[in-house]
């Protein structure tokens, strides 16, 4: 499994418990040190052979150790992974992790079994840790000069898909949020295929399909004032149960009231039309359809005559958001808990 800290958490957890605690003190510590002092660590710790443990855990690709300018260590991607999974497990949100659904270039999502036996789907986000920088020409949650922490980034993303799908739940066809944690997203399991790589389509059928989807933008921009900000076949499920489409990847969305929100509405209704009609021959809006529906009955103003740039800076993303603490969990469907942990600890 391409999910790593799942088999190096059963070992730890269960047999070197103090392992663990030494790991969430430097999740502590990384908000006062980018890398935690050695001499700060040793204050937190006591009764344990740091210099053993912290070699046992450099072994273990957990945490790193740095010599200059003074002797360190920081958590490595492995060493968040493991707390985020940490978190979730003792929370009593997963009991088991499975098969990958999907591996992609900002996230790897997998199936996972909850105490009810219930299969849900956990989505890890990597959006500044995996080799992909790109992406930042393309997510407005990251279009800014200042420089974002690789960590602060994915769990930015998780924050920010998880207060999208709390807000269109029940509404738009989406999957239902559970929990986050760091850069970890627990949400409903939704079995389906991608609408990407479906083929042999016949028209009345492709011709549901768009309308469905039309109608969920809709309601989306309408009645929850959120925009996908991404919105293309590549972001489209069809689920296996119904075969009504579920719409997917969220973090990248705008409100009504961004400086973009015309230009990225536009773009995703765009990219829907354009699919349908060129790969399935549907009938769709045209281009002046579409800016004269948004400019009359979705946003109800007028197209700017040019688009803002940088003007989403990570600052002000924060100042938008429900919690700007991201190191908080943002609980939307709370399990029973079999552990009283204090959520701050981490």
């Amino acid at each position: 499994m391409g999910f790593q800290a799942y088999e190096i958490y059963k070992e730890l957890s269960q047999t070197r418990p103090h392992l663990v605690r030494i790991l969430i003190e430097i999740a502590k510590l990384h908000r006062k040190f980018a890398h935690v002092p050695i001499d700060e660590l040793s204050k937190k710790i006591k009764n344990v052979n740091l210099d053993s443990a912290l070699h046992f855990l450099v072994k273990k690709k957990l945490i790193k150790r740095i010599s200059q300018p003074y002797v360190g260590v920081y958590l490595t991607p492995h060493g968040n992974d493991f707390l985020a999974l940490h978190w979730f497990v003792r929370k009593n949100y997963i009991i088991a992790i499975g098969d990958p659904i999907g591996i992609g270039k900002e996230s790897e999502v997998y199936w996972c079994l909850t105490p009810n036996q219930e299969e849900v789907a956990l989505k890890i986000h990597k959006a500044g840790i995996l080799p992909f920088k790109s992406g930042k020409r393309y997510r407005i949650y990251l279009n800014t000069k200042d420089k974002i922490p690789d960590l602060a980034e994915s769990k930015l993303a998780a924050r920010r898909e998880a207060e999208a799908l709390k807000k269109i739940k029940g509404i738009v066809n989406a999957p239902k949020p559970i929990a986050q944690y760091r850069h970890f997203l627990l949400m409903e399991g939704i079995a389906g295929v991608d609408l990407v790589k479906v083929k042999g389509l016949n028209h009345d059928d492709a011709r549901y399909l768009y309308e469905i989807i039309i109608e969920n933008v809709e309601k989306s921009v309408k009645q929850c004032h959120v925009i996908h900000g991404d919105l293309s076949e590549f972001n489209i499920i069809l689920n296996e149960e119904d075969g009504n489409p579920i719409i997917i990847d969220w973090p990248q969305w705008v409100s009504n009231e961004h400086p973009s929100a015309w230009f990225l509405l536009e773009r995703d209704l765009f990219n829907i039309c354009a699919y349908f009609a060129q790969k399935h021959d549907v009938n769709t809006l045209s281009s002046k359809e579409i800016r004269e529906w948004i400019e009359s009955d979705l946003l109800k103003k007028p197209r700017p005559s040019e688009q803002a740039r940088d003007e989403f800076v990570f600052e002000k993303m924060l100042e938008e958001m429900e919690d700007t603490d991201l190191d908080r969990p943002f609980i939307v469907e709370k399990f029973d808990e079999k552990s009283n942990i204090d959520d701050e600890m981490f």
